[in-house]
């Protein structure tokens, strides 16, 4: 749970680059597609439901589980939402950069562009 934890707070703060992402405006913004980002587009769901599932099975009660489960499940519509409209419409290389990258469930190749990409300065670039 504490490793899911960690995964997500890295991902969602400190897996992008702070002065592109948080600081200077843009009128063409760029999906990050390094690191987590390259193993799939919404990696922090992958970490937000293994932390829950986590906590679910330290509590060990039926109502743990069918909270985070129901959680889990209001994450992913959120996600798919951002995928079909919000993303889109936000980062100029998104439909490029969905041909790419997995939605959810990484692959081989993604998790060996992960891997090879993580921590490599940091620059959004075109897929």
């Amino acid at each position: 749970g504490v490793l899911m934890l960690a995964l997500l707070v890295y991902t969602l703060f400190f897996a992008l680059p702070f002065q592109k992402t948080y600081v200077e405006e843009s009128q063409k913004r760029l999906a990050y597609t390094e690191g987590v980002y390259a193993l799939c587009r919404h990696p922090g769901v992958l970490w937000y439901a293994g932390f829950y599932l986590s906590a679910a099975g330290m509590i060990g009660t039926y109502q743990a589980l069918s909270d985070g489960v129901f959680l889990i499940l209001w994450n992913v519509a959120y996600i798919i939402l951002q995928d079909i409209k919000v993303f889109p419409e936000t980062f100029t290389n998104y439909k490029e950069y969905q041909m790419l990258t997995p939605f959810l469930i990484p692959s081989g190749k993604s998790i060996r562009r992960c891997v090879e990409t993580w921590g490599k300065g940091g620059e959004r670039h075109e897929p």
